[in-house]
């Protein structure tokens, strides 16, 4: 945020707000695997400074703060998890 210190979305209605969290234009649970992942994490690219207001909205809009969506998100962490750590060899 210390690049853009100013809400992006707020910025294009020519609202200044202050910035307050950082939102990941490409979710990162998106990512078809951990390698991915972690470049969707840290990528500027697809960084994108915004206000409480604006990143509630952001997800409200992609849908990633539906019930539906959280247990959806949760079961594949779980199965990634699984994978990951329990999985025999």
């Amino acid at each position: 945020m210390a690049a853009s210190p100013l809400c992006e979305d707020c910025l294009e209605r020519d609202i200044s707000t202050p910035a307050e969290e950082v939102h990941h234009i490409q979710p990162i649970e998106s990512a078809p695997d951990f390698e991915t992942m972690k470049i969707l994490a840290y990528d500027i690219k697809n960084l994108k400074s915004l206000c409480r207001n604006c990143h509630k909205e952001a997800h409200r809009q992609l849908g990633s703060n539906s019930v539906e969506e959280i247990k959806n998100r949760n079961k594949k962490r779980t199965n990634d998890f699984m994978n990951k750590f329990l999985k025999e060899n």
